[in-house]
C-alpha cells in the first residue's frame, strides 16, 4: 500500500459475523460518521452530530482531505458503495412498528380510560418488513488518502450495517490495496445526482437518495442514478 496521498484503493473488510444490509451504504458515509464520533468529543449518543454547531460545515472540510472529490462528478466523494465477495444470502427481515409508552400523554382519549391498547386500532403493533442482504466479506473503492481512511476507521469503527448491537457485522480485519479504478469507474459504483450523470453519460437504475455527506441532511437527497445491481 502506497502512503497517504489521493491515489485509487480497495479496502477490503473481513467480518467476524455476517454484515446485514438493508440499504446499500458508501465508505464516506462511514468516514462521515467517524468525523461526528470525533466532533462529539465522547459525548454519548443523545449528542447526534446535526445538534454539533458547524458539523455538517467541518464533515465536509474533513472529507475533501481525505476522498477526492474530481471536478467532473465534483462535488460526489469517489468512494463505492459496499462491494460483496463470494456468496450473499438475501433473507426477509422485520422490526416493530410500536407505540412508545412515553408518549401516553399525546394521545386524546377524551373521557375515556388512559390506557393505550396496542393490541388492536391505531395503536396496534405490528411487524414491518425489512429485505436483508447478508454478506461475510467485501470492499470498497475509494481515490483519496488510505493512510487517512484506515486511521478513521480503526479508530471508531468496530462494526457496519444493521443489527450490529445484536452482533452482526463486526469487523475481523481490514486491509487497503492499491488499485486501478478512474474517478469514471467509482462514479458508476455509488448514488450521483441524475444531471451529473446524465452528463458524463453515466446509466443505471434510478432512486430518490441521499448522494454526498452529511447524508442525514434533507438538502443532500435528490434524484440519482445508482448501480443496477
Amino acid at each position: 500500500m502506497n502512503s497517504g496521498k489521493m491515489r485509487p484503493y480497495r479496502l477490503f473488510v473481513k467480518f467476524y459475523s455476517p454484515l446485514i444490509l438493508y440499504h446499500q451504504i458508501t465508505l464516506d458515509a462511514i468516514l462521515a460518521y467517524c468525523i461526528a464520533t470525533r466532533l462529539n468529543e465522547n459525548k454519548g449518543t443523545f449528542c447526534l452530530p446535526q445538534q454539533i454547531q458547524g458539523s455538517d460545515t467541518k464533515i465536509k472540510h474533513e472529507l475533501f482531505k481525505i476522498i477526492e472529490h474530481n471536478t467532473s462528478f465534483s462535488p460526489v466523494p469517489m468512494a463505492s458503495y459496499f462491494q460483496s465477495i463470494g456468496s450473499t444470502t438475501e433473507y426477509l427481515d422485520s422490526w416493530k412498528k410500536r407505540f412508545e409508552s412515553k408518549y401516553s400523554h399525546l394521545a386524546d382519549f377524551g373521557k375515556a380510560k388512559k390506557q393505550v391498547d396496542t393490541g388492536s386500532g391505531k395503536y396496534r403493533s405490528y411487524n414491518m418488513p425489512l429485505p436483508a442482504v447478508v454478506s461475510n466479506m467485501g470492499f470498497f473503492a475509494f481515490i483519496g488518502d488510505s493512510l487517512k481512511v484506515l486511521d478513521l476507521l480503526e479508530k471508531h469503527i468496530v462494526s457496519i450495517g444493521k443489527k450490529r448491537s445484536a452482533g452482526f457485522g463486526w469487523i475481523d480485519k481490514m486491509e487497503v490495496r492499491d488499485a486501478s479504478y478512474t474517478c469514471f469507474d467509482i462514479a458508476g459504483m455509488r448514488p450521483i445526482p441524475k444531471s451529473i450523470a446524465e452528463k458524463n453519460k453515466i446509466t443505471g437504475m434510478s432512486s430518490y437518495c441521499a448522494w454526498r455527506s452529511p447524508y442525514w441532511l434533507r438538502k443532500n437527497i435528490c434524484e440519482c442514478v445508482v448501480p443496477a445491481s
